[in-house]
């Protein structure tokens, strides 16, 4: 997001509450609540949002307000180029009674307990896997030379966003996409970015289909579920259960695409633990995985106090980097100085350029060690665009 860029977005209210009346009337409340962003107004009943960022605008401000008018929430959103020691944080005054924010539960539900399932970034990693690939990250499926030019990573998990990399232009009207034939609403949209959710229409490999401005492309999309079940849902000091963890949607996916990593976290430390870690990740290979693309593992959990306990989950693949490439406009495994970049269009270099953030973006959120390679990419192609184009493309802060 940079000054002069239209952006779209969606507002959703996820109303906490132990029962429907209490989330029902939390919802009632959190309707009357008003959102200002960059002086515009948006009522959450109206759900989707459009402003353009102001042209000499350095960070966004943005306030919530409560039905009386009075500010409950407060801060700013930095833009590319804004001072180092970064905006003044989110402040909330008077929150909204009984709310919580985050990822609604888990599309599958099943087992004794549905478990709200976050993406958190994993925090230790066991196994033989564990650390980096200096030759980047997973490749991103493309569209035919004859099309537009859209990505999107070969991996989704059902839930969460899906991020989309192409010639946006920001503006929710002008944008169409199905998944599987079923239409799905986009959650935001900037230049060159496109975020939708993936909705449960089931696992496996999809077909998402973009169109923009009258342009479409295909892409494929491997969709994946993540299911948490408990033998006992509340433990007491020294109670042991078990937590069964199953992913489905494996059966399509191609060899160098594992082994599938599963990151599973611990909210509840105090009430439980979850052995020796509170954070764990596991490798799916493709040994592990049942005729029906379904795998499953276990893992111990013991009561340290009486009470209820939240587990997350999260997946991603994480394909053999080694014998892989970064399928952007440009490949930049085998670019490494400014000349090897010297002939390539400016639109090509500006592609490579959001693409290596996003996935640089993606991969930090991961816990994978490739930042140091992401930011030597990134510095090389807004080189080639200040060198061959005179094209100044201005800092971001995730771009060292």
């Amino acid at each position: 997001m940079a000054a002069g860029d239209t952006i779209s977005g969606t507002v959703v209210t996820e109303p906490a509450g132990k029962t429907d009346r209490d989330r029902a009337a939390n919802s009632d409340t959190l309707d009357d609540y008003e959102i200002d962003i960059a002086g515009n107004r948006v009522d959450p009943k109206q759900r989707t949002l459009r402003f353009v960022v102001p042209a000499v605008a350095t960070a966004i401000p943005l306030l919530l307000k409560d039905q009386s008018g009075a500010e409950t929430l407060s801060g700013v959103i930095p833009l590319p180029g804004a001072s180092s020691n970064g905006p003044e944080p989110f402040r909330r005054k008077n929150g909204p009674p009984n709310t919580q924010s985050g990822p609604r539960d888990s599309p599958e539900p099943s087992g004794p307990e549905p478990f709200r399932v976050k993406s958190p970034p994993p925090t230790v990693e066991s196994g033989p896997r564990a650390g980096g690939n200096p030759n980047g990250p997973e490749p991103y499926r493309f569209s035919p030379a004859n099309t537009p030019k859209f990505y999107t990573p070969r991996v989704a998990q059902i839930g969460k966003p899906i991020p989309v990399t192409g010639p946006f232009d920001g503006d929710f009207s002008n944008t169409r996409v199905r998944l599987n034939g079923q239409i799905i609403e986009p959650l935001a949209e900037s230049p060159h970015s496109l975020i939708v959710l993936n909705p449960a229409l089931g696992s496996g490999t999809q077909t998402l289909v973009i169109r923009e401005r009258g342009m479409e492309t295909e892409l494929s999309v491997t969709s994946l579920a993540i299911r948490l079940s408990v033998t006992k849902t509340t433990l007491m000091t020294g109670e042991s259960a078990t937590l069964t963890v199953t992913v489905s949607g494996l059966k399509d996916l191609s060899d160098r695409e594992y082994p599938v990593t599963c990151v599973v976290s611990n909210a509840n430390p105090a009430t439980v633990s979850l052995g020796a870690l509170e954070t764990v990740v596991h490798h799916i290979e493709r040994t592990h995985v049942n005729p029906d693309g379904a795998a499953a593992f276990t893992l111990p959990l013991l009561g340290r106090s009486a009470g209820a306990f939240s587990l997350s989950g999260a997946v991603t693949s994480s394909p053999n980097l080694a014998s892989d490439r970064l399928l952007s406009p440009l490949d930049m495994k085998n670019r490494k100085n400014l000349k090897n970049l010297e002939g390539a269009s400016e639109q090509d270099l500006l592609d490579t350029l959001q693409i290596l953030r996003d996935r640089k973006q993606f991969d930090k959120e991961h816990g994978k060690d490739s930042q140091k390679w992401f930011a030597e990419k990134i510095r090389l192609v807004k080189r080639a665009l200040n060198e061959y184009h005179g094209r100044n493309a201005p800092d971001e802060p995730n771009d060292n």
